[in-house]
């Protein structure tokens, strides 16, 4: 019964060095520096930069248009003029409807005619 003990022993002790190692080497590839849960976070990343590569690109060809317009259309210049900085043409006359409700909401903003 001596001779048995001893061969489990000698079995066991190669058996555990090989289960440790292979046990360290799924650990590494799993969550070492280059592992499975790296590429995946690296994966993500990439998607991410994707889309707001897609909405940069959405946004230069939307520019890029309006600096086309600025070029060469007058009136599109005008429409900016009176929306965005509030310009009227002389003796013009502007007229504003204001909901209460969004008045009281809003700051006020003055409206000069020259």
């Amino acid at each position: 019964m001596d001779n048995r003990k001893k061969n489990n022993k000698r079995f066991n002790i190669p058996f555990i060095l090989t289960l440790c190692f292979f046990l360290s080497l799924i650990y590494v590839s799993i969550f070492g520096s280059q592992g499975i849960m790296k590429v995946f976070q690296m994966n993500n990343r990439v998607d991410a930069m994707k889309k707001e590569i897609q909405l940069l690109e959405k946004e230069n060809n939307r520019m890029r248009k309006e600096i086309h317009q600025l070029k060469t259309d007058p009136y599109y210049i005008e429409k900016l003029a009176r929306e965005e900085l509030g310009l009227v043409k002389p003796k013009e006359k502007i007229y504003e409807f204001v909901d209460e409700k969004e008045d009281e909401k809003k700051p006020k903003r003055d409206i000069k005619i020259p």
